[in-house]
């Protein structure tokens, strides 16, 4: 079942809140249907960092099927500004930008992305800027805010 808005931000809220935990990833070609192996909220802004250039797939919440994953690369993780009081107390807040490929755009929404040393997660993402040419590579982002409450 698609989470709305709300209940993306209200997981994300909790899970950023939870230990995190290491996520272990399996090879993708012993996976059948996907499960989310860790919250978004669990990976830190390091370990995004240490991601940049590497290949993320990228599916659909109605089917978590590998057969229709699409793949998009993390180009870039720009941290937001917070309160220093928020920073003190463990918040984080930072974009992720990544590149699709060529016939694989994305639209507005959340889905489940894989990675091989990340996991699996779900995250709500939106393009990035406007697609003139479907058919051309196009980019998108996902904003990341943990905040303490």
């Amino acid at each position: 079942m698609p989470l709305n808005r709300r209940e993306f931000v209200a997981s994300g809220l909790m899970a950023g809140l939870a230990v995190p935990v290491a996520a272990t990833a399996q090879p993708l070609q012993k996976w059948g249907v996907i499960e989310p192996t860790c919250e978004v909220g669990s990976i830190r802004l390091a370990e995004f960092e240490e991601s940049i250039g590497t290949t993320f797939f990228v599916l659909p919440m109605s089917n978590s099927r590998v057969m229709q994953r699409r793949r998009a690369t993390l180009s870039k993780v720009v941290v937001l500004e917070i309160s220093p009081e928020q920073e003190v107390v463990g918040g984080e807040c930072f974009r992720l930008e990544f590149d699709s490929f060529r016939y694989e755009n994305l639209t507005q929404g959340t889905y489940l992305f894989v990675h091989e040393r990340l996991g699996a997660f779900h995250m709500f993402v939106v393009p990035n800027g406007m697609m003139l040419n479907p058919d051309e590579p196009g980019s998108f982002l996902a904003i990341l805010n943990r905040v303490p409450i």
